[in-house]
């Protein structure tokens, strides 16, 4: 997940041009395409038997953080939509996947 925080750093930087923003997002989500391959069967390497029950608690807190995201988002760009506005957004994003990434291999 260390790819996808960076394309987010970078894409944060790319000013008005939308055709630069997007290729980098794009890069980002491919590399975040990986992800699925290793999570998905941690389950059943942690506890076979009770691998449904995980994964329906861990899918469950996964899907708090896109519900809080857009939530997060408004109050920072609330009134001031500026490149510098998304820019947090964006930097906030990358530590979270920094965050999870980091404490994963740990």
């Amino acid at each position: 997940q260390y790819g996808p925080a960076v394309c987010l750093v970078a894409a944060s930087y790319t000013g008005c041009d939308p055709y630069l923003t997007v290729g980098i997002l794009t890069i980002g989500l491919g590399f975040n395409g990986a992800v699925y391959s290793g999570f998905k069967v941690n389950h059943l390497d942690i506890s076979p038997r009770f691998a449904g029950i995980l994964m329906s608690f861990t899918n469950c807190l996964a899907n708090l953080a896109g519900l809080l995201a857009p939530i997060i988002a408004g109050y920072v760009i609330q009134g001031k939509p500026t490149q510098a506005a998304w820019r947090v957004v964006f930097v906030a994003a990358a530590v979270v996947y920094l965050f999870s990434s980091t404490f994963y291999i740990a």
